[in-house]
């Protein structure tokens, strides 16, 4: 660092007054300012649209881009490593039979019970 204009300069920070008095009292217009009402500027009509019409656009662009992906596979995590295993039921993907055993049992399983229901409950369930 140069040292000798450090010392220049504070001592010129030294000659400089210690105070300075405002000319005037500056409070009351502070304190009129800060205590004002503020009046709102309404959105005009056109950003408001331009908002709108920025939030659908991207949006739907957004989800059009995610939609068109062709990714149905998802990484596994093993002991042996790392796997890719089908993570969506398209329409290659056919049921295990494990899995339409339990859907047939429950279907018979809700059949039973709405027949013991009073009809009128049963008319209910059945509607909602």
């Amino acid at each position: 660092m140069n040292t000798e204009a450090d010392d220049k300069l504070m001592a010129d920070a030294a000659r400089l007054a210690k105070a300075v008095a405002p000319e005037r009292d500056l409070w009351p217009a502070i304190e009129a300012s800060i205590n004002a009402p503020r009046e709102r500027q309404p959105m005009p009509w056109y950003a408001q649209a331009a908002a709108v019409l920025l939030l659908v656009g991207g949006s739907s662009a957004v989800t059009y881009i995610v939609t068109k992906q062709e990714t149905n596979v998802s990484p596994v995590a093993t002991n042996g490593g790392l796997v890719l295993e089908s993570a969506s039921w398209g329409g290659e993907y056919e049921m295990s039979v494990d899995y339409k055993l339990a859907r047939r049992g429950l279907r018979e399983q809700l059949a039973e019970e709405l027949e013991r229901m009073l009809p009128e409950a049963r008319v209910e369930v059945e509607q909602n």
